[in-house]
């Protein structure tokens, strides 16, 4: 591992002399800033999808209630860590489905692909959040097709790989 990693555990899962064990074990050379990070405040739940902000020490989570396969596709939410404590600073209320998640590169903006609501098929919109919280705004809603990917161009742009089904 190099650069900055961050391993997000629930409570009670690794000490941080176990974690920095478990990394020496698993890979041979360990370089960077790492982080063990147990999210406190009002968080429940399983880690599943962690980014570092690319200009700060906050970590961006998707997480589920529980392990169970249903919550992994129709309960996955996204929270804003303080990256050294853990704190919730704070939640992207996504609807429903919850594909890729990224930060954009002045930290300011979340984007993310997302199901329209609780009981769309897919999750296939693409959105932008502010990382300070609060719900998504869909980029193209008049857009019948599915978004598959995206990457950030620059603070305000993002590129997206989209499908229109085949027949």
């Amino acid at each position: 591992l190099h650069g900055r990693t961050a391993l997000v555990v629930p409570p009670g899962y690794l000490s941080e002399i176990n974690f920095r064990w478990f990394l020496f074990q698993l890979f041979d050379v360990v370089q960077g800033d790492i982080f063990l990070v147990r999210p406190g405040g009002t968080f429940e739940g399983q880690p599943r999808e962690v980014h570092l902000s690319p200009v700060d020490g906050r970590i961006l989570l998707s997480f589920t209630p529980t392990v169970l396969v249903d919550d992994e596709y129709m309960k996955k939410r996204v929270l804003v860590l303080e990256g050294a404590s853990g704190k919730v600073l704070a939640r992207i209320d996504n609807p429903g489905k919850l594909g890729k998640i990224g930060w954009s590169p002045d930290g300011k903006n979340v984007a993310l692909v997302a199901a329209a609501d609780l009981n769309d098929p897919s999750a296939g919109r693409l959105c932008v959040a502010p990382a300070s919280g609060g719900a998504p705004r869909e980029l193209a809603p008049a857009l019948e097709a599915d978004t598959l990917d995206f990457a950030w161009q620059g603070p305000d742009a993002l590129l997206a790989v989209n499908a229109d089904g085949c027949e």
